[in-house]
């Protein structure tokens, strides 16, 4: 049995359309391989982010704890200022003392 071989022609704008899905997928294609070869630098990125963030939490846990100790340290600052604020108002002032020392200076010299 002999085939014919018939060529099918394919019109003008059919292959014209043909061109522009293949450029398309061309352009497509082209974008995702060029994401695809930036894959390992982005993980690369993301382990580096990581590690940093790692450090961020660690300095952080350091802040926590000295920020604990400041604010013990503040308390106690706090009772010591209490401490001489009661001290002063035991205390008399320099006015106070000179008329008290004139009234002991006015009953000694009537004895």
């Amino acid at each position: 049995m002999k085939v014919k071989n018939n060529k099918f022609k394919v019109p003008a704008y059919v292959s014209r359309d043909i061109g522009v899905m293949i450029e398309d997928f061309k352009g497509t294609l082209d974008l995702v391989v060029e994401q695809t070869i930036q894959i390992p630098q982005i993980k690369e990125d993301i382990s580096v982010l990581k590690k940093d963030i790692q450090e961020v939490k660690s300095d952080v846990a350091v802040l926590k704890k000295d920020l604990v100790d400041v604010k013990d340290d503040i308390g106690t600052i706090k009772i010591d200022i209490e401490q001489i604020k009661h001290d002063l108002k035991n205390k008399i002032d320099r006015t106070e003392f000179a008329i008290l020392e004139r009234r002991v200076a006015l009953l000694e010299s009537r004895r």
